[in-house]
């Protein structure tokens, strides 16, 4: 039976190139004009969403293939 415990679930997902160059350029873009907060942290949260969305994905993707995989599951039922 899976387990919450079981390594197969263990993720690291790392920022991508782009993940960087959005935060940098939001900096950037921030020391130019230190006024326009708001701009800064729509542009930080919107990158760190989109890396969210994309470890979220990773780990229901991951679960799914596990689940197909487990023995106990394919004594009980099949998936079609």
């Amino acid at each position: 039976m899976l387990t919450g415990n079981d390594n197969k679930f263990k993720h690291t997902l790392h920022f991508t190139r782009y993940d960087i160059w959005e935060l940098n350029e939001a900096e950037e873009k921030f020391f130019e004009n230190i006024k326009d907060f708001y701009s800064f942290e729509t542009a930080v949260k919107g990158a760190t969403e989109s890396f969210a969305a994309s470890y979220i994905g990773a780990v229901l993707s991951s679960i799914d293939e596990q689940i197909s995989k487990d023995a106990w599951r394919k004594d009980k039922y099949n998936i079609q």
